[in-house]
């Protein structure tokens, strides 16, 4: 029981409980305890979602609303990227502290290089 815990030695074990249910509860010794980030002093990032601002071709109005962005912001953003039109992304997503992520339509795509 101790080994399904991680425990391979008892000296490990501070205080070792048989629950009711026929479980083992393990409260580790604090050297043989498994250390977590404020222990290491790492503090993560924020993380943010993705927005996805343009779809098939069409702007998601509420999304660029709700991450307080503009039309204007992203045609500057999709021309930085050579897209000349919105119609021309097949997709586009905004994550904040990112770059524009947009993927353009494989058969524009295609027919642009033939030219």
């Amino acid at each position: 029981m101790l080994r399904n815990k991680d425990v391979f030695s008892i000296k490990e074990v501070d205080y070792a409980i048989l629950e009711t249910n026929g479980q083992l509860s393990i409260l580790k010794k604090p050297e043989f305890q498994t250390p977590n980030k404020k222990d290491l002093n790492v503090y993560p990032n924020p993380v943010y979602l993705p927005a996805t601002l343009v779809s098939d071709g069409e702007i998601i109005y509420d999304n660029l609303k709700e991450e307080g962005l503009t039309e204007e912001w992203l045609q500057d953003e999709l021309q930085r990227q050579k897209f000349e039109r919105v119609e021309d992304v097949l997709y586009a997503e905004y994550t904040k502290d990112q770059k524009l992520f947009a993927l353009p339509y494989v058969e524009k795509a295609k027919r642009k290089s033939k030219k």
